[in-house]
């Protein structure tokens, strides 16, 4: 939710960053949620099995995809940035879904 919200800020302020976007704009060891995210990271590695671990890619891989959506819809970022996030997102989702099959 916290991600939608800030598209709605984005259609009125023109400035856009993936990385401030997802982590800040303080340093990433200032920010505390990075270090939630590693940790949550580092949880999900140690307890999860393989296949969950893929299944979170193929959702990463869909999150991706509906960012570059919505840049795309709003004309928030440059073409080609949208474009590679948009590509970043269908590999990720065709690598981790191919190697889910395998299992």
């Amino acid at each position: 939710m916290l991600l939608f919200s800030k598209y709605q800020k984005l259609v009125k302020n023109r400035h856009f960053s993936y990385k401030e976007l997802f982590f800040g704009s303080l340093t990433w060891y200032q920010n505390s949620r990075n270090w939630i995210l590693i940790l949550a990271i580092l949880i999900c590695e140690l307890t999860l099995k393989l296949r969950s671990i893929y299944l979170l890619l193929i959702l990463t891989g869909l999150l991706l995809l509906l960012i570059s959506g919505l840049n795309w819809h709003f004309k928030i970022q440059r073409s080609a940035v949208t474009l590679s996030v948009f590509f970043l997102g269908v590999l990720t989702m065709i690598a981790s879904g191919w190697i889910l099959y395998q299992l």
